[in-house]
């Protein structure tokens, strides 16, 4: 039986001492490239007629319209549309790459016989991806599914839904219990000689 903490985070077994939280959102949360642990993709399109394809994927980095040569290229899925690569090496990283972004573009690229066409481009921002679970889910065409530190992210396809998870995720404060975190005198105490030559 699950429980719901005052945070929101389900319990796996309420009765434990220490229960383990499956998956917090917190607003603050910062996703970079460096918690980037793998790459999915589900449901590729297959334009070309035939039944599967031979995939693989680049990463590069952006800026603005202009994209880097990649900086980051997958082992090669034989005969899938639904390809799950390898974790990402990071020993494989260019020494001076950044990895505090959280913006980046995926290619993933598709064909048979060494002949690739580009199939999905995506200009992904981390911080902008709906939490899907600890396994790897998909509804739609084309997505790509990136596995972080806590679990499995998607892009958002429902734009109702996230405004309503935006809107609920907002913090809920008791407006009796807010007080003002400085005074004009807590200033002076701190900036006395600065303030008094205003």
């Amino acid at each position: 039986m699950n429980s719901t903490s005052a945070t929101g985070a389900v319990n796996v077994n309420p009765g434990a001492a220490s229960s383990r939280v499956l998956h917090v959102e917190l607003n603050s949360q910062q996703r970079r490239l460096r918690h980037l642990r793998s790459i999915a993709a589900r449901n590729i399109v297959n334009r070309n007629g035939s039944p599967l394809l031979d995939t693989y994927f680049t990463l590069h980095l952006c800026q603005d319209d202009c994209i880097s040569r990649d900086f980051y290229k997958s082992e090669v899925i034989r005969d899938s549309l639904n390809p799950t690569w390898r974790s990402l090496d990071f020993a494989m990283l260019p020494d001076l790459l950044d990895t505090s972004v959280s913006c980046f573009v995926v290619r993933i690229w598709g064909g048979r016989e060494e002949l690739y066409q580009l199939l999905i481009e995506w200009k992904v921002n981390l911080d902008g991806l709906r939490y899907t679970g600890q396994q790897i889910r998909s509804r739609n065409p084309n997505e790509i599914i990136f596995g972080l530190n806590d679990g499995y992210y998607a892009a958002e396809f429902d734009q109702k839904e996230s405004a309503d998870r935006k809107k609920n995720a907002l913090l809920q404060v008791d407006q009796s219990s807010v007080r003002n975190s400085y005074s004009v005198f807590s200033l002076l105490r701190i900036f006395p000689s600065s303030l008094l030559r205003l």
